[in-house]
């Protein structure tokens, strides 16, 4: 008996240790980079020190596949992660993410509409916009149609290689409303509309993979306009480059804090979201990123320069959502097709 209570002693003692081992603290994961180490001024540290812990950092990279190989092994590596919105609305369903208690997080009306996710709080909002160089485009091009008027406009037009986000955009520049394109994408001959578009100004067309590239292309002449990233042409004219930019047919897309159903600090994580749904960490962060808050509270405080080249509310409303639910579905099930279509028409 004395030998088997050692025994039992000894196995709870190194189950114990294990457990102790494997522990880990509140931990947060985001994209990295000088993006991260702006998150970390801002809204990390600050909330670490109002809560009383450490907050520790991982880093997401994008995709599902972190997530598969936590359903995989079981192993959650922290608790409350940044995701755009194909994969929030995944996990979602799938049971990964806490559907969310908004009684512990804020009251909804005091978020922007998108902001607000069964499963997850906006973080930001972003989006790709047209831009030219002010100094040599003459009269500025102001919508969507401008991008293809290449008697008034000449020149050769930049656009991100690859189907999405073109698709969306020459249906609008094509007139279909917003709020329509998914539905015509989706309906039939609404794919051929896109190519008959998208050919009257293939011939002209420079195609970019890397976001400091529009910018580059504009300002040195190769390209008349191009299609950017906001945050990255906002970046540039606040570093004196001469890139102007419009709103309308924007692509836009949110990214959003979300739990981890299996997350050891749960309670943690919805202090977390409470404090990140205020005003002050969002504005401390936007003066740093130029990306667009989801506390209308702190849209009430951006400065009027800067509210200008983010993508705030109104501008929105004048492009296309990209983590539209029929949107998503339709790239889920013809990314393959559309891209090997897309492909061949380059190359014919």
């Amino acid at each position: 008996m004395k030998i088997m209570s050692r025994i039992g002693l000894l196995l709870l003692s190194l189950a114990v240790g294990i457990g102790v081992a494997h522990a880990r603290g509140f931990t947060i994961a985001s994209w990295g980079g000088n993006y991260q180490d702006h998150q970390r001024e801002t809204q990390f540290a600050p909330f670490g020190e109002l809560v009383g812990i450490e907050v520790l950092e991982d880093n997401y990279q994008g995709g599902w596949g972190q997530f598969q190989a936590m359903q995989d092994t079981g192993v959650v590596p922290f608790d409350v992660v940044q995701i755009e919105a194909a994969e929030a609305n995944r996990a979602c369903e799938e049971g990964i993410l806490v559907e969310l208690d908004w009684s512990r997080i804020a009251a909804k009306d005091s978020l922007v509409p998108l902001a607000v996710h069964d499963c997850g709080l906006g973080q930001t909002s972003w989006a790709t916009v047209v831009t030219y160089n002010e100094d040599t485009i003459g009269e500025a091009p102001t919508q969507a149609e401008d991008f293809w008027n290449i008697d008034k406009w000449p020149g050769k037009r930049g656009l991100r290689k690859g189907p999405k986000f073109n698709m969306e955009f020459a249906l609008m520049a094509d007139g279909v409303a917003p709020e329509d394109v998914y539905d015509v994408l989706s309906a039939e001959g609404g794919v051929d509309r896109v190519f008959n578009k998208m050919s009257e100004i293939k011939d002209l067309i420079v195609w970019w993979t890397g976001g400091a590239q529009p910018g580059e292309m504009v300002t040195s002449g190769e390209v008349t306009m191009s299609m950017g990233y906001s945050n990255r042409i906002a970046n540039e004219r606040a570093a004196g480059k001469p890139e102007g930019f419009f709103w309308d047919g924007n692509l836009n897309g949110m990214d959003y804090w979300v739990i981890l159903a299996k997350s050891e600090h749960i309670d943690t994580a919805y202090k977390w979201l409470a404090y990140y749904a205020t005003p002050e960490p969002q504005i401390a962060f936007t003066l740093l990123e130029p990306l667009g808050p989801t506390s209308l509270a702190a849209w009430d405080s951006i400065p009027a320069d800067q509210m200008a080249v983010l993508p705030n509310p109104d501008a929105a409303t004048m492009g296309v959502f990209t983590g539209d639910p029929t949107g998503i579905e339709f790239w889920v099930d013809n990314i393959q097709e559309l891209s090997e279509r897309w492909e061949a028409w380059i190359g014919q």
